[in-house]
């Protein structure tokens, strides 16, 4: 319901202000892609699935060039989803099939993914208003400053994973595993 809301949004041209113009941003109909490249990594055998990364990665690098012809606003959007998603879908199926291996750090950070989505811009609005208020202005690079704001932002979705999302996630597939009928001896159906 909440991706059809943000076409619909989108179509209509509508801004209503916040937090309807947030909620409904056209760059959330990225979770639909996400979703659909997870089916698909799934459900799907993917062929060569290294150069259909690297094809992803042609498309978003080349997007991002300046090649004088103007491609903004949401096909650019689109362009780049496409792009991540092809990334995504060819490294995923790879790591399937043991062709890579993905460090730790980052399958952390993918865990955590939607977690950090939910809370890096309130944690940024946070920081930013902390640098503000001690002067940082005075004494902290920008680049520092965006450092700091980003390692917060993400440290903040980490808190948010380990001590509410894994928890609940363990709850609810304990709960739904409990749930499920059981076989004549003992295991499930």
């Amino acid at each position: 319901a909440w991706q059809a809301g943000v076409l619909g949004y989108a179509a209509l041209g509508l801004h209503w202000g916040y937090p309807w113009d947030f909620l409904f941003n056209f760059h959330n109909a990225q979770f639909a892609a996400g979703i659909l490249v997870a089916w698909i990594v799934v459900h799907r055998s993917i062929p060569w699935p290294r150069a259909v990364a690297a094809t992803g990665a042609v498309l978003f690098f080349g997007l991002g060039l300046d090649w004088g012809v103007p491609i903004a606003g949401r096909p650019m959007l689109v362009g780049l989803a496409a792009a991540s998603g092809l990334i995504i879908a060819g490294l995923a199926t790879a790591e399937r099939a043991g062709a890579v291996r993905t460090p730790q750090f980052l399958a952390t950070l993918g865990a955590a993914s939607y977690a950090i989505y939910l809370v890096h811009y309130p944690a940024q609005l946070v920081v930013i208003k902390v640098l503000l208020a001690i002067g940082a202005r005075a004494w902290l690079h920008p680049l520092a400053a965006f450092a700091v704001v980003v390692a917060a932002s993400i440290g903040a979705g980490l808190v948010l994973h380990f001590a509410f999302e894994q928890p609940i996630l363990r709850w609810g597939h304990a709960a739904i595993r409990s749930r499920r009928p059981r076989g004549k001896n003992g295991g499930g159906v």
